[in-house]
Formats: C-alpha cells, sequence, structure tokens
C-alpha cells in the first residue's frame, strides 16, 4: 500500500491549524502545544476524531492510517516521559 499524498488544498487547509508544525505532501508534523492538548483531552475520554476535529484538523484528510500512527505516536511519548518520571503507565 502506497502512502496517499496530500493535494495543496489539503496540505493548505491543515497548515491552517496552529497545531500543525509543517506538512508535506506525504507526511503532517504536529507542535508541542498539540501534543499536550491531545494527551490532556485523551485523558478525560475524548475520542481521537473529535480531538482532532476540535484542534481544527479535519480527520478525513488525515484518514485513518495517519491517525492511527499518529494516536500510536503520540501513546508511545506519553508512556516514556512516564517511565522516566517514575509514573506508572495504565493501558487505555
Amino acid at each position: 500500500m502506497h502512502a496517499q499524498f496530500f493535494t495543496a488544498a489539503e496540505r493548505q487547509r491543515l497548515a491552517a491549524s496552529c497545531y500543525v508544525a509543517a506538512v508535506t505532501e506525504k507526511t503532517v508534523r504536529f507542535n508541542e502545544a498539540f501534543r499536550q492538548r491531545f494527551q490532556q483531552m485523551r485523558s478525560e475520554g475524548i475520542p481521537p476524531r473529535e480531538i482532532f476535529l476540535q484542534c481544527d484538523i479535519d480527520p478525513d484528510i488525515l484518514g485513518e492510517t495517519r491517525m492511527r500512527g499518529i494516536i500510536y505516536a503520540l501513546d508511545k511519548q506519553r508512556k516514556a516521559a512516564e517511565a522516566l518520571a517514575g509514573t506508572t503507565v495504565s493501558s487505555t
């Protein structure tokens, strides 16, 4: 399966979010404010798709595969930070 490319219009739409640090034809990078907000909202039980929408990031542009990858990466970062802090990691 090949990666889906973002169109120019999709890149422009993603870049309009204050939570997007950079976007190319293949990738989107989020800033630290997004990472923190995502983790906070996730801990409050808000579904990931709703978090993206509230952050003005269209989940339909990202697609399910990218969203799963983003969620996985953010969960991995959270678990690593918790391990460094000596806290217990719980699965969600």
